[in-house]
């Protein structure tokens, strides 16, 4: 995971929990007034806020159980059978991080130990609130794995769709050699054919990144991979021989940035 999809996660999680907090103490409220009781508003505060921060604290629970028995073809019924057992000890971790903190709460608030019923028919009452959140929360954390992959993933980079010639056509940029500015228009030099699109030198050399393209004159970018021998000329400049016997000129402008890029490649060779 990206760290645009990280952030994006945690924002996400954070919006539920908060507004969870926010829902739930409203709705504790609204009951308490109705029925005439006076409970401080504080204690509803730390009941849900103690609630959903022990549900954040097992989040990363959920990831890994998704992430470890996925909902796939193969082994689906297993995996399915297991999340749903899972949701056991989940609940019993939810409860114990829960009490925890609000017994640390209420002590420093008020000098007392939270006192929690630990009895079945509360577990079962607890069970039956966390085990409706813990499918729920596995069925978002699906979800937005989804959106994110689906909308936010890199493109393959190695397939570049490029218009010539009046039609469309997709290429490997992977068999791009060189690129060739000729005017407004682009000649593209494949291992097996060469097409001419209209363009810019920069705008082509981006949409074929995967090629590893470099700058080695004004009007030439060539892929790093394809270029065999590099031959010094008078004056600063130097003669680049590719893969398919053609020449470029390299010019003194880029030969540094070149020969940085090719330092520790040992399948290009030089004449001197």
């Amino acid at each position: 995971m990206g760290s645009r999809e990280r952030n994006l996660t945690i924002a996400f999680w954070t919006f539920v929990l908060t507004f969870n907090v926010y829902s739930n103490v409203s709705t504790l409220q609204f009951d308490a007034a109705k029925q005439g009781v006076s409970i401080p508003d504080w204690y509803f505060l730390i009941w849900e806020s103690t609630s959903q921060l022990a549900m954040g604290l097992l989040i990363p629970v959920i990831y890994w159980l998704i992430a470890k028995f996925p909902f796939q073809k193969i082994n689906w019924h297993r995996n399915v059978i297991f999340l749903a057992i899972m949701s056991l000890p989940f609940s019993l971790a939810h409860l114990g991080l829960m009490v925890g903190m609000r017994k640390i709460l209420h002590f420093i608030w008020e000098g007392r130990i939270y006192d929690f019923d630990f009895s079945a028919a509360v577990f079962i009452y607890e069970y039956n609130k966390d085990v409706g959140t813990y499918l729920g929360y596995l069925v978002m954390a699906m979800g937005l794995n989804y959106l994110l992959k689906r909308f936010l993933a890199p493109k393959d980079s190695s397939r570049v769709t490029v218009r010539h010639d009046g039609k469309m056509s997709v290429v490997n940029a992977c068999d791009l050699i060189q690129l060739e500015a000729a005017g407004n228009y682009v000649i593209l030099h494949f291992k097996d054919k060469t097409l001419e699109v209209r363009g810019s030198l920069k705008q082509l050399s981006s949409d074929f990144s995967a090629a590893q393209l470099i700058r080695v004159h004004r009007s030439h970018a060539v892929a790093i991979s394809e270029i065999k021998t590099l031959k010094p000329t008078s004056g600063g400049d130097a003669i680049l021989i590719l893969s398919d016997k053609s020449e470029v000129r390299l010019s003194r402008r880029f030969r540094k940035a070149l020969e940085q890029s090719l330092h520790d490649n040992s399948a290009i060779g030089s004449e001197t």
